[in-house]
């Protein structure tokens, strides 16, 4: 008996080298890649590609004949490593304000090595499932359209340019620079024209988007362009209609758009439940059979679903009822293979740099954390600061602390988080009290909500307090996914708090907001009582630490120089219905009035001034235009500089936008120096969108800005914007794209 047990474990042992040795094609790793995907997608049989296709959420089951393991699909890291205890960088519209590419690259870069340190430690213990895997369903390329959607704060920007130029680094950052290897996988999402509603008016997930060719062609798609063009691995297409098709069905989108005009080649992974969604809630189709067909025709590869109610179980019924063809069925399998090759599964484990990550080396290091306070102190945006109060030069010998987001270490995360340690989690109390010998505090409320709100103990915190800082937002609670605002009030009654805080004191007052989307304060931006304004998005582990390096000027990058990533309107009357998916007043190409603040601006506390613009006065159509300005810090501190160019038409009878971002840098520039910012206009920039022709590139008389904000803003950050003008000639037609 024991030397059968012997003997059949003999055999199997065999068995399993045959199938990790270097003559199987698959597993030889110095064959081309497409040769290895070609060699194991023919050796697979349907039901085993059924049964991967179907499993986008959980694990796929192993196919254990050929020694290939389990595979987990479903990973978010847009800003740390979330499910885990992992490192918190901030909430993703607040790393949009930034307007730092470089700042994104490394916190993708740092997520993305804790992700795959994590993935090192799953596979050694047997465990896999969500949150537990190398492909990063993100960066998150829908755009901030509507100030009250609750996902809005998930996204990088209003303007496609610049959420396409972050996004790229971000993609760039999550998957590293190996030569052979890719650290983990970026999946972009959710494409697309999926950016709001999530509960109000209408559920996001029986949603029908409504959106012009042209709309759809120059604002909704080209961040998702920029994705497929930085190499990203898959996209994830969303819940949602478009123009009456959903998403995930949508071969115009998919296949047509994605595949043939970007000659992408990844994979296309549904959201969560939209397949079964189409059936059950869209009533799109009536049966799995023919879901599973119309989206793996359309071009969607992988079904995420929990359940017992798969659609892409039916894959083989959709086969042999002749829906569609097994060989296009085996098409499907063959990029999600070529990920999980590139990520360095069937090669020999030595081969990989990244398998020798640790979790104990990387998670939460000291280097992460300090970039967690880099990243958030580089995401606050200064909306006022009146007779440069802000920084503070000395300690006050009391201060006050009031508010429901003062002493909140859950709610200054927004949503999609990591769950760090919570030694490493600091509150905008625990950073704002070293700015006093002694403080007191009072939240006022018992949440966000501020329904119960306490006068009393407010007025009390005040007693003896030099300065007061409130501390107001929103949090996840009442903003995130599946919960919308229904307007941009501050909730319940912070802003009766903040009011009641100026008339109990005749101190300085700084009010600090914490929350994803605009908020309505035009009470406090037009009190002088209230002497400074900080926006600080949702900084995250390092919210206490990163607000005293602001507030205080605590080194190099301390001065705050984010720049608005959205236009913030000044009441709801602003605001189109979020259902109305035309682009007629929205955002700042297309803006009725004036808003709050406008895009793109945010104060300092130095000074700059621009100068020596220079730009080519012609150019060929279809060339690009060279440009270059001298930007000079004449205040007294060191500090960032957002530079922003932007460009307009004269006198097009195409309805094309005001003005356009084309182009940003953010740079350190030393007091009493100068920087140089020199840029190359984008042709496709200068293209318009025709209806016969796709996009064109038409003669005729532009205006090119560049300074540290829009042209022609009442709201002014203090520094002058340059202007010139030139001259296309000739005419490029450049197609659909």
């Amino acid at each position: 008996m024991l030397r059968m047990r012997y003997t059949c474990a003999v055999i199997f042992l065999s068995s399993l080298v045959s199938w990790t040795s270097s003559d199987i094609p698959f597993r030889n790793a110095s064959l081309p890649w497409q040769v290895r995907v070609e060699d194991v997608v023919g050796r697979l049989t349907i039901q085993e590609i059924q049964a991967q296709l179907a499993s986008g959420q959980g694990a796929t089951p192993p196919i254990s004949r050929l020694g290939i393991g389990e595979y987990s699909w479903w990973t978010n890291c847009g800003r740390g490593d979330v499910g885990q205890n992992s490192t918190a960088f901030p909430q993703a519209i607040g790393i949009g304000a930034s307007f730092d590419k470089d700042l994104i690259y490394r916190v993708a870069e740092a997520s993305s090595t804790e992700v795959r340190a994590y993935y090192n430690y799953f596979v050694k213990t047997g465990s896999m499932g969500i949150h537990k895997a190398l492909s990063c369903w993100n960066p998150d390329m829908d755009l901030y359209r509507d100030p009250r959607w609750g996902r809005g704060q998930e996204t990088l920007s209003e303007d496609p340019y610049h959420a396409g130029e972050m996004g790229f680094q971000h993609v760039k950052g999550l998957q590293g620079n190996h030569p052979r290897y890719v650290r983990t996988t970026s999946a972009c999402k959710h494409l697309d024209v999926s950016d709001g509603p999530e509960d109000w008016p209408v559920d996001a997930h029986v949603f029908h988007a409504k959106v012009s060719e042209r709309d759809f062609r120059s604002y909704f798609l080209p961040p998702f362009r920029k994705c497929a063009e930085a190499g990203s691995f898959g996209f994830h297409c969303s819940l949602n209609f478009i123009n009456g098709v959903p998403a995930c069905a949508n071969k115009k989108l998919l296949t047509d758009i994605v595949r043939g005009e970007w000659n992408f080649t990844g994979y296309v992974a549904a959201d969560s439940a939209a397949l079964v969604n189409m059936i059950q809630r869209q009533h799109y189709f009536n049966n799995t059979v023919d879901a599973a067909a119309g989206c793996l025709n359309a071009g969607c590869g992988l079904e995420v679903q929990e359940g017992d109610l798969r659609v892409y179980d039916s894959i083989i019924d959709a086969i042999h009822q002749n829906k569609v063809s097994e060989a296009f069925v085996r098409e499907q399998m063959k990029p999600l293979l070529y990920t999980r090759l590139r990520l360095g599964e069937f090669d020999p484990r030595e081969m990989n740099p990244y398998n020798y990550l640790d979790i104990d080396d990387v998670v939460l290091s000291s280097t992460h954390r300090q970039l967690a306070v880099e990243a958030a102190t580089k995401s606050f945006v200064l909306l006022k600061n009146i007779n440069s109060f802000l920084p503070i030069k000395t300690r006050y010998n009391h201060i006050a602390v009031v508010g429901p987001m003062a002493n909140d270490s859950q709610q200054v995360f927004g949503d999609y988080a990591p769950s760090p340690d919570p030694r490493y989690i600091t509150s905008p109390l625990s950073g704002l009290v070293r700015l006093g010998t002694t403080a007191t505090h009072a939240a006022g409320c018992s949440s966000t909500f501020c329904t119960d709100y306490s006068k009393t103990d407010v007025v009390k915190a005040l007693q003896g307090a030099d300065v007061v800082f409130v501390c107001l937002g929103t949090g996840q609670a009442i903003e995130g996914e599946g919960k919308d605002r229904h307007n941009i009030s501050l909730p319940g009654q912070q802003l009766q708090l903040l009011q009641d805080v100026v008339s109990n004191t005749d101190k300085p007052v700084v009010l600090l907001l914490i929350n994803g989307g605009p908020l309505n304060i035009g009470w406090a931006t037009a009190n002088p009582r209230v002497v400074a304004i900080l926006e600080c998005f949702y900084p995250a582990q390092a919210a206490g630490d990163a607000i005293l390096s602001s507030l205080a000027n605590l080194g190099v990058g301390s001065v705050p120089a984010a720049r608005l990533p959205f236009t913030w309107p000044s009441s709801e009357s602003q605001i189109p219905p979020m259902v109305n998916y035309s682009m007629a007043g929205r955002t700042y190409w297309y803006f009725d009035g004036e808003p709050a603040f406008p895009y793109g601006y945010g104060l300092s506390y130095t000074t700059f001034r621009y100068a020596d613009f220079t730009c080519d006065i012609t150019v060929m159509a279809g060339e690009g235009l060279w440009c270059s300005v001298t930007v000079y810090n004449t205040g007294p501190y060191d500090a960032d500089e957002v530079s922003q160019a932007y460009m307009s038409w004269q006198n097009t009878s195409l309805p094309v936008p005001r003005i356009q971002l084309v182009g940003f840098t953010r740079t350190f520039i030393a007091s009493g120096r100068s920087a140089v910012y020199e840029f190359t206009l984008d042709p496709k920039k200068m293209a318009v969108w025709t209806d016969n022709d796709g996009w064109a590139v038409l003669p005729g008389a532009m205006n090119i800005y560049v300074g540290g904000q829009q042209p022609n803003q009442r709201m002014s950050v203090g520094s002058n914007v340059e202007q010139r003008q030139f001259q296309i000639i000739g005419t490029k037609i450049l197609g659909k794209y």
